[in-house]
């Protein structure tokens, strides 16, 4: 009872970990730029949705661990470049 009862507390606080990293994400794009970006939750469930095929696919863990986050990488690198810098290039200097 008592290992569940902190094996659950432990579950809630990397959870809560991980939302406020999302979270953070978004305010630190939207401080600085100006421009509401909203795909860090995209790009980590796809991340996660990836990882979840690769090991149902039998796949090696090591590598789907630090091969998959990269591909998610360049996939937003490349959707920055293409969505939001033409945005930002639009958008008129603010204060």
């Amino acid at each position: 009872m008592l290992e569940t009862l902190l094996l659950q507390t432990l579950n809630g606080f990397v959870w809560g970990s991980v939302l406020a990293l999302i979270a953070l994400g978004l305010t630190l794009i939207y401080g600085l730029l100006m421009v509401v970006n909203v795909s860090h939750g995209v790009f980590y469930t796809f991340g996660a949705v990836l990882t979840w095929y690769w090991l149902s696919a039998g796949q090696n863990f090591w590598l789907g661990v630090v091969g998959l986050p990269l591909v998610v990488g360049v996939i937003g690198v490349v959707s920055y470049l293409g969505v939001i810098r033409p945005i930002e290039d639009r958008r008129p200097d603010l204060p």
